[in-house]
């Protein structure tokens, strides 16, 4: 596989580099800073496979801004997720600066299983 994640809120998207024949734990270590207008909203991740042609998803998730706005921060893996069965994991940490009304994320890995 030669994973890349994109990452949508609202009108703002993220797309990770993509990792040449990473197989299923590619490790991105990138940093995105979110401009949270709404804790409401959702964080969407989808994790694709780039091939000629088109790509193939392997997965996404769906994860609430408002889960992500707690203590300061985050360190947590979440479950990704292709027509209905698991499909892996995403390890997720990001640091919550409510003054600046920006979430700042890093990507670190996915586990494929």
């Amino acid at each position: 596989m030669d994973p890349y994640c994109i990452i949508k809120v609202r009108e703002q998207e993220f797309r990770t580099t993509k990792k040449q024949e990473a197989g299923k734990e590619p490790k991105w270590n990138e940093c995105f800073s979110i401009d949270v207008k709404y804790i409401g909203d959702d964080l969407s991740i989808h994790v694709m496979d780039d091939d000629v042609g088109k790509d193939d998803e392997v997965g996404r998730t769906r994860i609430k801004i408002s889960s992500l706005c707690v203590n300061k921060g985050f360190d947590e893996w979440y479950e990704i997720y292709s027509k209905g069965d698991c499909a892996g994991r995403l390890h997720l940490r990001g640091e919550w600066l409510p003054n600046s009304k920006n979430l700042d994320c890093q990507m670190s890995t996915i586990d494929g299983q």
